[in-house]
């Protein structure tokens, strides 16, 4: 295993590490995107409902893509999560980024802030981007509160972009800009 960072923090009573996705991980991933809490918040790109043979098959288009860069977020080498880069753009040196705490026990501690903390580490000093951008809905105030902590801004509103079971909402175009 490739442990990037690792760290305890004075709140926790886990460690928290960081390594890439392998086909090992597709069961979490298909567990958690399974998941109508984890689901709701990632966008129309994500197919809910899939199973192991169709990760599979997304797990072999993933390693031969460049253009994204996923981690699994680990609680005492347990995955509980993922983070990662999207849309990567080496031409204009940025991507989108993404990050899903799938295990509902650890939720609400922080560890969402330590991961975008860690691929924005990642990709500005390693990767050399400019810019990391995302995009989330705006009835997604945990995420929105999380993002602005780590330094995001506001760049847009796409209104009415997501619908939902009780109508539509907005989708809010966040960045951050190397420093």
């Amino acid at each position: 295993m490739i442990v990037l960072l690792r760290a305890k923090s004075q709140n926790m009573k886990f460690n928290i590490s960081y390594r890439k996705l392998t086909l090992d991980d597709l069961p979490y991933r298909m567990k958690w995107l399974n998941d109508p809490e984890v689901f709701r918040y990632l966008g129309h790109q994500v197919r809910m409902g899939t199973d192991l043979s169709f990760h599979k098959q997304w797990f072999d288009e993933y390693l031969k893509d460049d253009s994204r860069e996923i981690f699994m977020i680990l609680a005492d080498e347990q995955p509980i999560g993922q983070v990662g880069l999207l849309d990567i753009n080496k031409l204009d040196n940025n991507a989108c980024l993404y990050v899903a705490i799938g295990e509902t026990e650890y939720r609400g501690k922080g560890i969402g802030q330590r991961a975008v903390k860690y691929i924005l580490e990642y990709g500005f000093k390693k990767l050399g981007f400019h810019k990391i951008w995302l995009d989330v809905h705006a009835r997604n105030e945990k995420a929105i509160s999380c993002y602005k902590k780590c330094g995001f801004v506001v760049e847009g509103i796409f209104k009415d972009q997501v619908l939902y079971e009780d109508g539509y909402d907005d989708e809010i175009r966040m960045a951050i800009n190397e420093k």
